[in-house]
């Protein structure tokens, strides 16, 4: 059978040089295409975040209160991360942990590398096993 649409409330403009985004949908136009589902993108890390987030958490309890499940796309972003440090394994957790945090049902982020990006975090993954994928993606999900 077919899957019911998810509208998407965010959208990004492929050139755009910030993270912020365009809202392009929201709970009426869900239910309006027969929808069993919102969608979202925020960018931990970013100068945006915390709007971001605010504006997920809000969305997130008009769509559940309209019965629609929340999707969140949560890529890490921002000037204090470089490229290795956006699929990193423990940004990777935070930025599934933030959107779980703001209600997500349904969680997507990059596949996450094996490094450990922030000084902080590598005590805590010293006996962390994330020579394959399978459980770096298990970790993620258990964040």
């Amino acid at each position: 059978g077919q899957n019911p649409p998810t509208a998407k409330r965010t959208g990004q403009h492929r050139r755009a040089r910030n993270k912020d985004r365009a809202a392009t949908a929201g709970v009426k136009a869900a239910l309006g295409l027969g929808g069993a589902a919102i969608g979202f993108t925020i960018y931990p890390g970013s100068e945006y975040a915390f709007a971001q987030m605010e504006e997920l958490r809000e969305l997130t309890l008009e769509a559940k209160d309209s019965g629609l499940a929340v999707v969140v796309w949560s890529y890490p972003r921002g000037p204090n991360l470089d490229k290795a440090a956006e699929t990193a394994v423990d940004i990777c957790a935070y930025a599934a942990q933030m959107a779980a945090l703001m209600g997500a049902n349904i969680i997507k982020v990059k596949p996450p590398t094996a490094v450990i990006s922030l000084e902080a975090a590598k005590k805590s993954y010293e006996k962390f096993d994330g020579s394959t994928l399978a459980k770096r993606v298990a970790h993620i999900m258990q964040a």
